[in-house]
């Protein structure tokens, strides 16, 4: 979440970008369309290293409704409330601690950002 390198299974030192898409409340690992995708939050890091949330938020939503003018269309108040609201869910992930080596209980998990069923019904099996 912090931008921290990972290493992988050859032990290389590996970062990892994921990206988030606020309307449609989806991750995926950080590619060229995300990047380029004004919907998207291409490094999520940048949010837990923002100082000032608000702006982070207000700068987002102001970017993609320029986007969504300039190509005809509105970004509706609707829409800039699930954004803030949203975004925020994805901040507050840093005041939750999971303990290492603790089992997860699916049934305990009660964060309407994350709904287990959801990643199962649109994950790829691999």
């Amino acid at each position: 979440m912090k931008g921290k390198k990972v290493i992988n299974s050859k032990f290389d030192e590996k970062s990892i970008v994921i990206s988030y898409c606020p309307l449609q409340n989806k991750f995926e690992v950080g590619y060229q369309a995300t990047k380029n995708d004004p919907e998207w939050i291409y490094n999520i890091s940048d949010l837990f290293t923002s100082t000032n949330t608000f702006k982070f938020i207000g700068d987002f939503i102001s970017r993609l409704s320029e986007y969504r003018t300039a190509k005809g269309s509105a970004l509706s108040d609707e829409e800039q409330g699930l954004i803030a609201e949203r975004i925020n869910g994805v901040v507050n992930l840093k005041s939750h601690t999971l303990e290492r080596g603790a089992p997860f209980d699916r049934g305990a998990c009660r964060c309407s950002l994350f709904r287990p069923q959801d990643a199962l019904a649109t994950s790829p099996v691999t």
